[in-house]
């Protein structure tokens, strides 16, 4: 009699168990638990200017080219091939915009009047200029130099920041503004937004970054402020 009460004993405890466990279990299926995500206003904020910079930035390339040991004199044009050429292009000498040269593809050729020529070549900002060289067949066979290209990073334009949206992953329940100020003058040129309400909590997130500008045939560097409000 004693073993049968055990048995009993140990049956009740398993079917208790058992209940337990079902129960947590319709808890997990049917009550979802309410979850909101938490955003760190750094990382918000660096999610801003890389969708920023992504959508405002403009490259400008400046390599000199080099004519030398040219060894017919009878010539008019000599020849270089330019990797990665961009859209736009215009070619300096003595701080002069010069005309008289040809492209073709990746392949730009100029007259012998001049040794260094510096060229530009960007997908924005600079002036694109058509060559007007009519190369005869007299090319002349020169030793040419290309020499190490040199890189302008910065925005292309303060007036597209009114354009920019916010970048994917951004929080629906969160807001932003971006203002661009002169670092020198301190004033406000660039502006998308609006700004946020006295009484929330607001985290600014900065950082100086250029402004590429065409000046004097070349290109200029100009330090600005981005400055973002998150709440």
């Amino acid at each position: 009699m004693i073993k049968n009460k055990k048995g009993a004993e140990h049956v009740d405890w398993a079917i208790s168990i058992g209940i337990f466990l079902l129960f947590l279990l319709s808890i997990l299926v049917y009550i979802k638990p309410v979850y909101k995500p938490t955003y760190e206003a750094e990382t918000l904020g660096e999610m801003i200017k890389d969708s920023f910079l992504a959508e405002n930035n403009a490259t400008i390339y400046k390599l000199p080219l080099i004519v030398s040991g040219c060894t017919i004199k009878l010539c008019d044009y000599t020849q270089f091939q330019i990797n990665n050429l961009k859209n736009n292009v215009l070619i300096t000498s003595n701080e002069v915009i010069i005309y008289n040269y040809k492209r073709s593809g990746s392949s730009i050729s100029f007259s012998t009047s001049n040794i260094i020529y510096w060229l530009y070549y960007s997908d924005d900002l600079i002036p694109n200029s058509d060559g007007t060289l009519n190369p005869t067949s007299n090319e002349c066979t020169c030793s040419n130099k290309v020499g190490e290209v040199s890189e302008y990073i910065g925005l292309k334009s303060i007036i597209s920041v009114a354009q920019f949206s916010p970048p994917i992953g951004f929080p629906d329940s969160k807001q932003f503004n971006v203002k661009i100020r002169n670092a020198n003058s301190g004033k406000v040129e660039g502006y998308q937004g609006i700004d946020p309400p006295e009484d929330v909590s607001v985290y600014v997130y900065e950082f100086v970054y250029p402004l590429l500008t065409w000046e004097n045939n070349q290109p200029k560097k100009t330090n600005y402020i981005v400055s973002i409000q998150i709440w």
